[in-house]
């Protein structure tokens, strides 16, 4: 018989080895102090969650015969965005056991996990994944995560070809406690960040197998750059002017042939504009999947960022949510206007399912669609500029 539940502290290195093994387990050992895969070893590539025994809790298991054969990571992210905290899980690792595939026991670890974000009132969940696996909950790819492309000419047609600004590229170092603190501060300045306890503040830039790098000018901190061999994400700087330096140096630093930047935040307005003009190429992409459940405050908080980054003609609609939400939802005055409607109150607008009022809401094609919803020169102010830095996934 299967039990489902939350692990404990004791569980730790158990769901640790399961995820080893169902991620990678061409390169699993079975040995929890030998198994160094990068592939595989996850308190090497998350070792905010996985060098953290605190978040051991957040994990609901799949448990048969005192063995963990399933688990869904349900971690806490309480996000500030636009001023306001909003109560965020995180969904990850999502792992079932080789041995125990087509059993069940991912649908129910995902219902459940579901139904608990609704009961603890959470605002919206968040994961990373296959959309068509995840949309069967309700999650849908969210955000506008705009991409630059460089090579070498770009940099050469904007400086010249041996431009040397002087910056340097220091490796993330415990040790550097007065740049990490100011790390933190570029961090916290962002539109939307994630909290996080004091004494992962240094973990967190290493996610996803990332190398961070202090920037440094004259000897002074400059910024920060999360490496992922030839992609940089979350460039955050202390003059966002001299983005297209920074990035001059950093390509010739690591003698890189081409250089792809993404996850700047859509409120770094001052950097798009010196990356959207240097790039050779520039795209735009989804930045994560997500799944609304406070239509509310979560829309309220997104719309507030919207009119802080842009001036909003004055608009109105009124929707009804899968949920039983209804909202009269708009600008005026380039103030955002959420205000909850009485059930009885007529909707323009009926979303049945919540992946159709993300991809509404939050989706970067809703610059060139309604989605057959007829009314694309009415919402001025979508998207809304759903954002996570790369250090916050989970």
């Amino acid at each position: 018989m299967t039990e489902y539940r939350f692990a404990a502290e004791a569980d730790y290195r158990n769901l640790i080895e399961m995820a080893n093994r169902a991620f990678d387990p061409e390169h699993h050992t079975g040995d929890f102090e030998k198994d160094t895969s990068a592939q595989s070893f996850f308190p090497r590539i998350l070792p905010k969650l996985y060098q953290n025994i605190k978040t051991a809790p957040m994990h609901y298991l799949a448990v048969e015969d005192g063995k963990i054969v399933g688990i869904v990571g349900n971690f806490d992210l309480p996000t500030i965005v636009a001023g306001e905290k909003l109560t965020v899980i995180g969904i990850g690792t999502v792992s079932t056991h080789p041995d125990h595939r087509r059993e069940g026991h991912m649908i129910r670890l995902m219902n459940d996990s579901v139904e608990r974000a609704k009961k603890l009132g959470a605002d919206y969940m968040v994961l990373g994944g296959d959309r068509q696996r995840y949309e069967h909950w309700g999650f849908e790819n969210a955000g506008v995560d705009p991409v630059f492309s460089f090579d070498e000419h770009c940099f050469r047609h904007a400086y010249g070809k041996d431009a040397v600004f002087g910056y340097e590229f220091v490796p993330f170092s415990r040790e550097c406690t007065a740049e990490l603190s100011e790390a933190k501060k570029l961090r916290t300045a962002m539109g939307t960040y994630v909290l996080h306890e004091a004494d992962q503040e240094y973990n967190i830039y290493f996610s996803m197998g990332a190398k961070p790098f202090f920037i440094r000018k004259d000897g002074a901190f400059f910024g920060t750059v999360m490496r992922f061999k030839d992609n940089v994400s979350d460039l955050r700087l202390t003059d966002p002017a001299k983005a297209g330096e920074v990035l001059n140096d950093f390509r010739k630093a690591f003698e890189l042939e081409t250089l792809r930047v993404n996850r700047i935040a859509p409120d770094q307005e001052e950097m798009l504009a010196v990356l959207s003009r240097l790039a050779g190429e520039s795209t735009l992409e989804s930045c994560q999947m997500i799944r609304v459940l406070n239509y509310e405050r979560t829309i309220r908080a997104f719309l507030r960022m919207k009119c802080e980054i842009s001036a909003v003609p004055d608009c109105m609609i009124t929707l009804e949510f899968e949920n039983g939400e209804r909202l009269r939802i708009g600008v005026v005055d380039n103030e955002a206007v959420v205000e909850k409607l009485q059930p009885s109150a007529p909707a323009e607008i009926r979303f049945t399912d919540p992946a159709s009022a993300v991809n509404y809401f939050f989706g970067h094609l809703r610059y060139i669609t309604d989605f057959g919803l007829g009314e694309l020169s009415q919402a001025h102010f979508l998207p809304l500029p759903y954002f996570m830095p790369a250090c916050d996934e989970v």
